[in-house]
Formats: structure tokens, sequence, C-alpha cells
């Protein structure tokens, strides 16, 4: 067992996963174009750093925003979009060698994966907002490390901005 992130914790990118989505074409056809937003982490240690003791808490969200033309988003656009994101998510949960323990909707626009590999157990929120002609998605991540090696810091993206504000098509 390990005390770090996993792999999908550490590789998640909210722009990437909107950009590799089949029911982005239809949307970027709205006049749109992906910009990522803000994005962050923390870190946390909880119990003794002795041998098998302790597990580690890590925490990050990322967003990406993209500009809707003069139609804006219809409600079913919306819904498809997000549902399609949702099994995108997923896949990428297990080609990252985690296994889905539970997803679901969330109460507003959204929804959420709950994962786990040896010694990890994470969960991921993805919601969706329109606001002032910009649709912005906002994902959520979470995870608990129990393993046996010391918790490291170097698997977050502890202390740092992602800055994707410049367009990505």
């Amino acid at each position: 067992m390990r005390h770090e992130s996993s792999n999908f914790y550490s590789n998640f990118s909210m722009a990437e996963l909107v950009k590799r989505n089949s029911s982005w074409s239809s949307l970027e056809s709205l006049g749109g174009g992906v910009g990522g937003g803000g994005g962050g982490g923390s870190f946390s240690r909880v119990g003794s750093y002795g041998h098998g003791s302790g597990l580690c808490n890590f925490h990050k969200s990322d967003s990406s925003a993209f500009h809707l033309g003069p139609d804006g988003l219809a409600k079913t656009d919306e819904e498809r979009f997000l549902s399609s994101l949702k099994v995108d998510l997923q896949d990428e949960i297990v080609e990252s060698g985690a296994r889905i323990t539970g997803s679901g909707d969330l109460d507003s626009p959204g929804c959420y994966a709950e994962y786990g590999e040896e010694g990890i157990k994470g969960r991921i929120e993805v919601s969706g907002r329109l606001a002032g002609g910009f649709y912005t998605l906002t994902a959520t991540l979470s995870e608990t490390s129990t393993g046996e090696r010391r918790c490291s810091r170097s698997s977050t993206n502890t202390s740092i901005s992602l800055d994707r504000s410049a367009g990505i098509r």
C-alpha cells in the first residue's frame, strides 16, 4: 500500500476531459471556446508518521469555462453534455487503474463518482453553471490514502494555481 494520491487524482484535468468529450463538438458550434480557470490543491497528514500508521488527505478543484453563442445552451443540450461527461469521467477513472465504487447525479446540474484502488478512496464531483454567457464546469476531487508508506506531497497539486485562461481549441 502507499500514502500518495492515485494516478487519476494526479493527472485529472477538467479542460482535457471537456476537450475529449464526444458531445463537445455540438457545444463548440454554439460559438464557444474552452478556457481553463483556477485550480489548486491541499494536502494534509493525519496520525503518526511511523510505518503503517496515519492517513493522508488530498483535495483539489479544477474548472473549465466556455463562451456560449447568442442562443445560449438549451436545457436538453446541458443534460446530454453532462450525461456524456459522466460516462467519460467514469471511463477515465477505470483507465487510470481505479474502480468505480459509486456514482450518481448532484442536486444541481452535475454528477459525482466515487472510486478506489489499493489503500485509496476518492470522490469527484463535477458541476455545471451558466452565468453571463459562459458555461463553467468545476471538478472537486477528494482522496484519502491509508497506505504504509509516508505521505507524499509530490503527488498533489499543493500550493499551485493552474492558469489555463488562454483559450484551448
